[in-house]
């Protein structure tokens, strides 16, 4: 199921912003009554299931340490067939794949001792950075979202800078 969230005073924000939830169900209107209400009360609504899938592309995600060395993980992860290689401002890194080289690029990065963590994921092809206020209420969403029982997995294109999360968490 996706969503376009859209706040009860129609803020301009709020029309880019988009979640999407992979869910198991056993009784769809069930899972999709639930996904509804739950929209609802974070001030969103619920649109048919797809609508914003064009918003995100599955993509395998690794990610390693500052302590890597960068230009070792460039090397072999482009020679594994990678896609992109990300440097965060933390040292961290981040390799990108296509879904169907996830493993293969995982598996040959371990074997040249590239130990790292990952998964195939579904990224935002844009993405809508948030104030506080905004911050707060998608993350409220997606929490709620991650509480149904029948959810396997919820995807945001909500940007929140370090520093706003860490004042919600306070």
């Amino acid at each position: 199921a996706c969503a376009r969230i859209q706040s009860k005073e129609g803020q301009d924000y709020l029309k880019a912003m988009a979640a999407a939830a992979n869910y198991a169900w056993v009784n769809r209107s069930s899972m999709t009554f639930l996904c509804r209400s739950t929209f609802a009360k974070a001030g969103g609504s619920l649109s048919t299931s797809g609508s914003v899938s064009y918003l995100f592309k599955q993509r395998g995600q690794l990610f390693f340490t500052a302590d890597t060395d960068e230009y070792d993980l460039i090397e072999a992860a482009l020679d594994a067939g990678a896609d992109d290689i990300i440097s965060h401002t933390d040292g961290s890194f981040e390799v990108l794949t296509e879904p169907k080289e996830f493993i293969e690029v995982k598996m040959v990065l371990h074997k040249a001792g590239f130990i790292g963590s990952g998964e195939i994921t579904m990224l935002p092809s844009t993405s809508v950075t948030l104030k506080l206020n905004e911050a707060g209420t998608i993350m409220h969403l997606v929490n709620a979202l991650e509480e149904l029982d029948d959810v396997q997995d919820v995807y945001t294109n909500a940007d929140i800078p370090t520093n706003i999360i860490e004042e919600l968490l306070e």
